[in-house]
């Protein structure tokens, strides 16, 4: 039973009676509440339908009340609701339709494009058909939610920031190293990997690579059909995987590549992106490990030449943030492919590393570390934006795309 039908059998709105109707998962309203009695959405009580979607924990961002700036809603007050609905849908004897509705939370139904950058590449238009009818997307939570690298080949719908979850990871050592005064050595961020790994909420963490370099390893190193999450078969091997995998022309992720042929340009040691790709193989090779941490490390190859025609900064409304949802964006698509960043969502992953960290040692101020982390962000995202998007050789525009 959905979430509507709970609140309709609990006396907390009413069914209007009607025939089919074009469009639902998608109540969009207008819903018109009584104007008396009032009481603000975000103060009702803990037994009222906006706590109850609440404790829920809804996150689909396709089903809501739409009331309007301002509006209230009495406590306990029964109220009519409309639907515009995607297709056609018969309402059942029983007059009670399966739909999620998260009261208060996270609900897009447009998407507000604004050129920041011009380029060859896609169009304003272009870009609004490419992310699609807002309500139609999917939703993630962002603390259980791998992040993507903002890499536009691949095809399943991401979340996006620069080298993706272990992008972060630097950002966050790097503040870490500058808060201690201390540089870390690789048996450090082994260390304090495996120890997040066991921390996080997220259900994998992601770093990536592409189908070319991986081949091109797998002939150096006469190995064919080469799968870089399977454990060498000695130290020797081993060792030289390692080796190769550091060397930029190896390297599948473009984030990472640049990191380390311009880490000074991204305010990051050389040495500590070394020790990350290090660690996060050596931990994904070991899988005898208790306990088995390496069972969260997702390697994902891409496939194909970069073919973006347009970089995609993806914005979302404070309620979104508060409520750590996020919307899946599909990089790839059968026209066009495009980079996509989420400037704010990551911010939820941020704070995460933040409270890690504060809570492993003593020294570190969460809230200045976090401070940190998404202003050293922000400069990987500019040189992403620089170097995969505004270089010499390609000048892509640049969006950013709100869901509001």
């Amino acid at each position: 039973m959905g979430w509507l039908s709970l609140l309709l059998a609990a006396g907390l709105i009413r069914r209007v009676p009607a025939p089919p109707v074009k469009g639902c998962p998608a109540c969009r309203g207008p819903a018109v509440p009584p104007a008396d009695d009032e009481i603000d959405l975000a103060r009702q009580s803990p037994n009222s339908a906006y706590s109850l979607a609440r404790e829920m924990n809804m996150t689909t961002a396709a089903s809501f009340l739409q009331l309007g700036t301002g509006r209230k809603i009495p406590v306990q007050q029964k109220f009519d609701m409309k639907c515009l609905c995607s297709k056609e849908v018969t309402v059942p004897e029983s007059g009670k339709i399966p739909v999620d509705i998260p009261i208060g939370k996270c609900a897009a139904t447009e998407a507000a494009v604004k050129q920041e950058e011009t380029g060859n590449g896609m169009t304003v238009e272009e870009i609004k058909v490419h992310i699609g009818n807002p309500l139609k997307l999917s939703w993630a939570k962002v603390p259980k939610h791998h992040f993507s690298a903002v890499d536009g080949r691949t095809s399943h719908p991401i979340l996006g920031t620069p080298g993706g979850d272990l992008g972060e990871w630097v950002i966050a050592l790097s503040i870490y190293e500058g808060m201690t005064n201390h540089e870390l050595g690789l048996a450090d961020v082994k260390r304090l990997l495996k120890e997040y790994l066991r921390f996080t909420t997220k259900m994998s963490f992601y770093y990536h690579t592409d189908r070319t370099s991986t081949e091109k390893i797998g002939r150096i190193l006469t190995q064919d059909r080469l799968d870089l999450t399977e454990t060498p078969q000695n130290d020797d091997i081993k060792s030289s995987l390692l080796q190769e995998l550091v060397l930029p022309s190896n390297v599948g992720s473009e984030h990472f590549r640049m990191m380390l042929e311009k880490w000074h340009k991204f305010n990051v040691r050389k040495e500590l992106v070394v020790h990350c790709i290090h660690a996060y193989f050596e931990i994904l090779w070991d899988k005898v490990a208790t306990p088995p941490v390496w069972q969260k490390l997702r390697l994902v190859t891409v496939e194909g030449q970069s073919m973006e025609k347009a970089f995609v900064k993806i914005d979302v409304s404070p309620d979104c943030v508060v409520n750590q949802v996020a919307p899946l964006i599909r990089p790839r698509k059968e026209d066009n492919s495009i980079y996509v960043a989420h400037k704010t969502s990551v911010q939820v992953f941020r704070k995460e590393m933040a409270d890690f960290f504060a809570d492993s040692d003593s020294n570190i101020d969460a809230e200045k570390f976090l401070d940190g982390c998404n202003e050293l962000g922000d400069r990987h995202l500019e040189k992403d934006i620089e170097y995969l998007a505004r270089s010499a050789n390609r000048q892509l525009p640049v969006y950013e795309v709100k869901l509001v």
